[in-house]
């Protein structure tokens, strides 16, 4: 057995420990994409917010669940390590190499962020470490029109997964599909090629149902714009609420939202759109709140300006927020300038929170 293979045999043990609460002083961060495509980087930002060093080891893991590649990095206290994945592991590996990347550290409270981008700049996105569950949704899902959806699934498990993948809304019934995903291994998939489905509506999405716990994460790409990341949530998360902390509508913004009802009960959804003082739109806005009703199951994918009827030209900013009459919804909110293509998803939180660490920070001049 490879040197490398072995430590990294033992850093999974220690994963295990950590995740069961055994070792309550570590952290376990999981990076969904790895790829050595030459004109495609993955970069990645790990933070310390600790007031001593922590000491990280990398392992890079091939499709099959092999390790490509493990390094150990050390970051002092109170800074961040910010690399490209291809520097850190090499370019060794095959341009189509498909993987992940997990980190392990015995010092506990790191945070990550990744971001995908290419050399000519029409990929540019990236989001927080996703969460592992067993049962995944990735909630946005779009083919035909000029888009193509990615979706990358990885088995952080230790025994080989059957995984049940699921498109729901491209028909009257969900189209299924088996994936067998080795330990610690990986799939990147293309939704239309991998369902067979030439057109996919907007409000579509795919769930993935195992034995293991999954990672998830999906690129939705689009011609001439720019491609949107989001991680895939846990869909067994059912949630009466969901907060936005930022929204743009109107001049040269557009909002949509998304919607998912999980459960297999009927809900009535309520939005609630606020001003960056906390006040309700009044004047600018035909209804607010706005009262959505959805199925077991069903999706909502609506533009905000028709959904509240905001009026004027000029931008609009401030937050959104979303109840639901029972613990059943989830979503995403999908941001675009038209006028230059960029275009992002922000993911919801369920609940604020007293301390906030943002993973990585990046300005031009």
């Amino acid at each position: 057995m490879k040197a490398g293979t072995i430590v990294a045999t033992l850093f999974r043990l220690c994963i295990v420990m950590a995740l069961c609460g055994w070792l309550p002083a570590a952290s376990v961060l999981d990076f969904p994409r790895l790829t050595f495509e030459p004109d495609v980087l993955t970069g990645i930002a790990i933070t310390n917010p600790n007031s001593e060093d922590a000491t990280v080891v990398l392992t890079a893991y091939g499709a099959d669940g092999s390790v490509l590649a493990v390094r150990e990095v050390v970051i002092p206290a109170g800074r961040q390590l910010s690399t490209v994945l291809r520097e850190l592991f090499g370019s060794g590996a095959e341009p189509a190499t498909v993987g992940w990347v997990q980190g392990f550290s015995m010092s506990s409270g790191l945070t990550g962020f990744f971001l995908i981008l290419n050399s000519s700049g029409t990929e540019f996105d990236g989001a927080d470490l996703p969460p592992r569950a067993r049962r995944l949704a990735f909630n946005q899902v779009r083919v035909g029109g000029g888009f193509t959806t990615e979706l990358n699934l990885a088995n952080t498990g230790g025994e080989a997964a059957q995984v049940q993948l699921s498109l729901v809304g491209a028909g009257e019934e969900p189209i299924l599909r088996e994936l067998e995903l080795p330990a610690m291994g990986a799939a990147r998939l293309e939704v239309g090629e991998y369902f067979g489905q030439a057109e996919v509506p907007a409000g579509a999405f795919v769930l993935a149902t195992s034995g293991e716990d999954l990672i998830g994460f999906e690129l939705v790409r689009v011609e001439g714009g720019d491609v949107q990341g989001l991680n895939a949530r846990n869909a067994a998360e059912f949630l009466n609420a969901l907060y936005f902390p930022q929204v743009s509508v109107l001049g040269q913004f557009e909002a949509r939202l998304g919607l998912v009802n999980h459960s297999s009960q009927a809900v009535i959804v309520q939005v609630t759109a606020h001003g960056p003082d906390g006040q309700l739109f009044v004047q600018e806005v035909r209804a607010n709140p706005v009262a959505v009703s959805l199925a077991p199951g069903q999706s909502l994918n609506e533009d905000l300006v028709e959904l509240f009827g905001f009026q004027g030209e000029e931008p609009l900013e401030g937050w959104l927020e979303v109840t639901s009459t029972s613990a059943a919804i989830n979503g995403y909110l999908e941001l675009r300038v038209p006028g230059t293509g960029a275009a992002a998803n922000l993911t919801p939180v369920s609940q604020g929170s007293n301390r906030a660490v943002f993973s990585h920070l990046a300005t031009s001049l």
